[in-house]
């Protein structure tokens, strides 16, 4: 996730905490699981040992793990005109792209 804030930060235009930023797909599928998280998994319970498990959990993990001002929003129409695109994905060049006032993350 910092690497994809690097470039929502470098993305002309983008205003922390006033420009949008969705993000497309399922962050699960690119993220790699630290070694011995299936212990952690085991004692509290949980079946997943990501902090960002689903879509509205993203504002919390910016408000509380980052500590960034980030604006979060889910919008079916953005996500449409990002795939209209073809966005590249994470972590192929462009998946981080300004799209209707909009900053996109495609993560798949």
């Amino acid at each position: 996730m910092t690497e994809a804030m690097t470039l929502v930060d470098q993305t002309e235009g983008y205003v922390p905490g006033e420009t949008a930023v969705t993000f497309v797909g399922d962050i699960a599928d690119v993220m790699q699981e630290l070694p011995g998280t299936d212990r952690v998994k085991g004692i509290s319970g949980c079946n997943k040992s990501a902090a960002i498990t689903y879509k509205e959990t993203y504002q919390a993990y910016f408000d509380h793990v980052m500590l960034r001002d980030v604006k979060v929003v889910f919008e079916d129409t953005v996500k449409e005109e990002a795939e209209r695109l073809r966005m590249p994905a994470y972590p192929q060049a462009g998946y981080v792209q300004m799209v209707d006032q909009t900053v996109v993350v495609k993560w798949n």
